[in-house]
């Protein structure tokens, strides 16, 4: 195959008045085993369900030392919800599993991250448990930039964290672009797609010939053969640079604008295509197993992604999850519905509490 090409992608240059970002993921230990009807098409044999853990930021600006969380998984007492919401879970979404050992707040909290001081330096801008002070972003005012496709709002005036207008998964959708350093990023993905399969392969990351650090069951490095009998596409060279998914539009899909959420997909695949862009889905289940987590230390950050590698060692990891020979990948990473540290029937799940 051609070398691949390089995308057409200005990042933003910095400047003297430029931070950065301290990025410390976060296992919100939200876990699903959701069916892929209503995230990802086509469905796959074998991949008729998938692993769906959820990841969160906390992002520090290393000039100010302001705080914010980016994605917050589910509420521990996710019985609690409204209806709504209660109802996607057991019609829409179609959840085989799910369980919440913790709030995020807890998380942070057992990191000793400080919580309760609004705006405070050190502190969480807790907009999502209380205040509700709302700050909205149009997108349409004299200061919003472009990067790539997407437009985008300088977050703290000082070139360090923007926000993209990516939409289709819902309403204002957003993503997040860290700078981790003077020209490297983190794109934060949140649900613009739920699976890495949406975004890979591509013209900017073609299956290579053989895949190293898969999991021990498969040889190593592992031929790509095993991996492309699966991919929907007809021909050797669309499987190699064609993502094996685009997004569910059927009904009940997770995206209220699929068409917009494909078209949002293509413009990530551009910062993907950037060796100076990590991109990390929120739902990525071998980012969990690379990255390192706030849960496990309070001082985890991802600032030398690009000095470590991590953006190779984590592209394909999620060929772990995919079917071989009509069989899944990997089994669920949980089974049945959790509520207070018990697995019940999916209706006692759902009960709303006093």
């Amino acid at each position: 195959m051609p070398p691949p090409p390089t995308p057409s992608l200005t990042l933003p240059p910095p400047s003297p008045t430029t931070s950065l970002i301290t990025l410390q993921p976060l296992n919100t230990t939200l876990s699903l085993h959701v069916r892929t009807l209503n995230f990802f098409s086509p469905v796959i044999p074998g991949h008729e369900s998938w692993n769906c853990p959820t990841m969160a930021f906390l992002i520090t600006n290393q000039r100010t030392g302001r705080r914010l969380l980016f994605d917050a998984g589910a509420r521990k007492d996710y019985w609690n919800y409204s209806p709504f919401t209660a109802g996607r879970f057991e019609r829409g979404v179609n959840v085989l599993g799910m369980r919440v050992e913790k709030g995020v707040e807890e998380v942070l909290k057992g990191a000793g991250v400080e919580l309760g001081r609004e705006n405070g330096v050190g502190a969480v801008e807790e907009v999502i448990w209380s205040g509700r002070s709302l700050r909205q972003i149009a997108f349409t005012t004299p200061d919003t930039l472009q990067i790539g496709p997407f437009r985008a709002h300088d977050f703290f005036a000082d070139g360090s964290f923007y926000l993209l207008d990516v939409p289709g998964h819902a309403v204002g959708h957003m993503c997040g672009l860290a700078r981790t350093t003077p020209t490297s990023f983190v794109l934060l993905g949140a649900d613009a797609c739920h699976f890495p399969g949406s975004l890979r392969p591509s013209i900017y990351h073609p299956l290579p010939d053989t895949i190293p650090g898969l999991d021990r069951t498969l040889p190593s490095p592992c031929p790509c053969e095993l991996f492309m009998d699966c991919h929907p596409a007809a021909t050797e060279e669309e499987k190699r640079t064609r993502p094996y998914y685009s997004v569910s539009t059927e009904p009940g899909s997770v995206y209220v604008d699929p068409a917009a959420a494909n078209e949002s997909v293509r413009g990530l695949m551009e910062l993907d295509g950037s060796e100076d862009v990590l991109v990390c889905l929120a739902h990525d289940p071998g980012l969990f197993e690379v990255l390192p987590l706030l849960n496990d230390n309070p001082k985890a950050e991802i600032g030398d992604w690009k000095g470590k590698g991590l953006k190779e060692v984590t592209r394909w990891m999620f060929l772990n999850e995919l079917p071989r020979g009509g069989k899944a990948g990997r089994g669920p990473i949980v089974e049945g519905w959790w509520r207070e540290g018990k697995m019940v029937q999916r209706a006692e799940a759902l009960r709303r509490g006093e």
